[in-house]
């Protein structure tokens, strides 16, 4: 009878950690993400006042965290913002009713860009992700 309890109390202690360690890194991850995404947009040149509405994405499959961004000055252009785990970059488009906006010859009042930052979430290096160009590099 005591192996069993013993057993059961290890078993909890040992999914009780698993987790709290795995919400407390996803919240670590999205901590992260959201600082990163707030820089960018910073960088881009618009404010946190302009921002109409927001979303926060979430795709496990392809383990993508983001925001989907409308800013007022520039209505019907939805800015997306995606962070993949582990990578130290954001990857920034534009559409306006669910089309790419390069497809349809319209230019964003933003830039979109891939933003990359070091280990201190800094930015280091900003390309445009269409012709690979170097626009920025710390």
């Amino acid at each position: 009878m005591k192996k069993v309890i013993v057993f059961l109390l290890i078993s909890t202690a040992f999914i009780f950690t698993i987790a709290f360690g795995t919400k407390y890194y996803f919240t670590q991850y999205e901590k992260q993400t959201d600082e990163r995404i707030e820089k960018v947009i910073e960088f881009q040149g618009a404010t946190r006042e302009n921002i109409e509405r927001e979303y926060v994405n979430y795709n496990k499959t392809s383990d993508f965290l983001g925001k989907t961004v409308y800013f007022k000055d520039d209505p019907g252009i939805e800015y997306q913002y995606l962070v993949r785990r582990g990578q130290n970059r954001v990857l920034v488009s534009a559409k306006q009713d669910g089309v790419p906006l390069e497809n349809i010859k319209k230019r964003a009042k933003f830039p979109t860009h891939t933003v990359e930052f070091d280990e201190n979430n800094e930015i280091v290096k900003v390309t445009d992700w269409r012709t690979n160009k170097v626009l920025y590099k710390k």
